[in-house]
């Protein structure tokens, strides 16, 4: 479960403050996925970086699986990211030297996993996508499409209590879009985890069972014609 209450940030700009974002409030359940759109400025990456604890807030709480990110140090923040948390990315930020069973093993070496164990999980994971054929190779073999849908299973093969995903379909193409949605959106429902994802697409926001706007500084219902599937001949 992730909960923000009352969350503020601003930051210098000037000779005064910047105010980013300044009464958020949302609560995602286990199992939920929730979709954040808004123009580019609005706070969307700043609500991500406070939420995921990689940035800490001016005021407010903020409750990742029942721990308080705001009371925690740098560290313990890092740390419980490391057990608790997937990240997904617009442009998939696979590790360019490690091979692909290598990027999706890491997360679980990193939680102590024996590196046998972590290499048959990955290799595994990588059979229920129709990759496994792809273990071996290079991040820069793979198509986009493939690319993103080895982040996912990067950002979930460690059993993540919440996923956070930053314009997971914004370098993809419109089918790419549609799988890596599908497996993205099946497995947080499927293993229980909440889902926050920054979008600017109309179809990835459809997938999700809520969809809030970013309006000056505060999250607010979403107009419902925002979340509808993008038209035809309009890219993902």
């Amino acid at each position: 479960m992730l909960e923000l209450t009352a969350v503020a940030r601003s930051y210098p700009e000037g000779d005064g403050r910047r105010t980013v974002l300044e009464h958020v409030d949302v609560r995602v359940e286990p199992g939920e996925c929730v979709a954040v759109i808004g123009p580019s400025g609005s706070g969307k990456s700043t609500l991500l970086n406070i939420a995921s604890g990689i940035d800490a807030p001016d005021a407010g709480h903020v409750v990742l699986d029942g721990v308080r990110l705001d009371a925690l140090g740098e560290r313990a923040r890092t740390l419980l990211r490391r057990r608790r948390v997937g990240f997904v990315f617009q442009f998939f930020n696979l590790l360019p030297t490690l091979t692909v069973a290598e990027n999706v093993r890491l997360p679980l070496e990193l939680n102590g996993v024996a590196p046998a164990v972590a290499r048959r999980r990955a290799v595994e994971a990588l059979a229920g996508l129709g990759l496994a054929d792809r273990a071996d190779a290079f991040p820069d073999r793979l198509s986009g499409g493939e690319q993103q849908r080895v982040a996912v299973l990067r950002a979930l093969v460690h059993g993540p209590s919440v996923v956070f995903a930053d314009e997971p379909t914004g370098n993809l193409d419109r089918d790419s879009a549609a799988a890596v949605l599908d497996l993205l959106v099946a497995a947080v429902r499927d293993h229980g985890a909440s889902l926050l994802m920054v979008t600017h697409s109309d179809s990835a926001a459809a997938r999700a069972d809520r969809v809030l706007a970013m309006r000056g500084g505060a999250l607010v219902p979403a107009d419902p014609v925002r979340a509808a599937p993008d038209r035809p001949g309009v890219g993902s």
